[in-house]
């Protein structure tokens, strides 16, 4: 069979790790890129795709070019609109974290991909790095978790926030810290235990960054599950620097697995792994899990398997996260599983 003709809306800064890993798939061929500013797509295609056609109207690229995917690297407000509309036109879409800013547009994103015949898998590529699994492996071995703790200290300020019209802003955004760097520390850290969280309680602030943002900079947060487990998180973007994500799961055998810098151990002991990943241009914290997801995509799509990463698997991830957003202190219950929008 060819290869799967993909389209890209969104030439951003994370556009080039899915021009790179579309690149290197021998699954793809990235054919379009679409952006407002023309430029934008025009540098992005002379880097990872010449030959790419340059669109600046999303619907139109999709409309003409009619792609078998498309990769959605928009900002945040975006990314609902428009994985619904090419789900209803069959595409499939790779979409970039956060599936939505609010619950009502996840939900519209469920019900659209039940509807069609197109697949969906969302970009928390963290969880297909080999650390990970042997992280995930090695808590299981210990009986599985009786709590968790994960630190976030990143620093992100003026800089960022003021390099375009969209970071910092709620509306756009949907929320700041949590909903962008730290999203991915919760989806790994609700992934160490095996059944859903039962009740969240926390608390979002604006701290540093409040002259030039109107999204929170810092989060904490305790999260139960059903037999008594407690995971706990705190993150900050007023760091002085932006250093690892820190794991660490005390299981119920009485071992501990940590997780940070790409190094897992089990009672201070480094496990070992054997995939080795190339490096990947851009930013350090991105790592390379988006080769491995969307590569790992392409293939379920190929042999009719399930996604990396799954719509209804990500929305446990997006809801618990919305639960933090509304708590303001209280004790939030989630019950997934009345969710009539779940794991469909």
């Amino acid at each position: 069979m060819g290869k799967y003709r993909v389209a890209l809306i969104g030439c951003g800064a994370i556009a080039g790790i899915h021009a790179q890993a579309l690149r290197n798939c021998a699954l793809t061929r990235l054919s379009a890129l679409c952006d407002i500013r023309r430029e934008k797509a025009e540098a992005l295609a002379a880097s990872y795709a010449q030959n790419a056609t340059i669109y600046t109207d999303w619907r139109e690229m999709l409309e003409k070019e009619k792609p078998d995917a498309v990769h959605i690297c928009t900002p945040h407000y975006l990314h609902t609109e428009m994985a619904c509309e090419a789900l209803e036109r069959g595409i499939h879409v790779y979409l970039e974290k956060p599936t939505s800013i609010t619950e009502e547009e996840l939900d519209r994103l469920l019900r659209a991909e039940r509807e069609s015949q197109a697949r969906l898998t969302v970009s928390f590529q963290n969880r297909m790095l080999p650390e990970v699994h042997a992280f995930f492996s090695a808590i299981r071995e210990g009986g599985g978790p009786a709590a968790a703790r994960c630190l976030v200290t990143w620093n992100r300020g003026r800089d960022y926030y003021t390099a375009d019209d969209w970071h910092g802003v709620p509306e756009k955004e949907g929320g700041g810290l949590m909903i962008n760097q730290a999203i991915h520390a919760l989806d790994l850290l609700l992934g160490a235990f095996p059944e859903d969280p039962v009740s969240l309680q926390g608390s979002v602030a604006l701290y540093d960054n409040r002259p030039f943002s109107g999204v929170e900079d810092n989060a904490q947060c305790l999260i139960s599950f059903p037999g008594g487990e407690k995971a706990s998180l705190y993150a900050t973007n007023n760091f002085p620097m932006t250093v690892s994500n820190y794991f660490e799961v005390f299981c119920k055998d009485k071992s501990r697995v940590t997780l940070t810098c790409g190094c897992t151990q089990r009672n201070g002991i480094t496990i070992p792994v054997t995939e080795v990943l190339p490096p990947m241009d851009g930013k350090v914290c991105w790592g390379s899990g988006h080769l491995l997801c969307i590569r790992a995509f392409y293939e379920a799509i190929r042999d009719g398997g399930e996604v990396p990463v799954p719509l209804a698997s990500a929305a446990r991830t997006m809801r618990t996260l919305f639960a933090l957003y509304r708590s303001a202190n209280a004790p939030i219950p989630l019950d997934f599983h009345h969710d009539p929008c779940y794991n469909k």
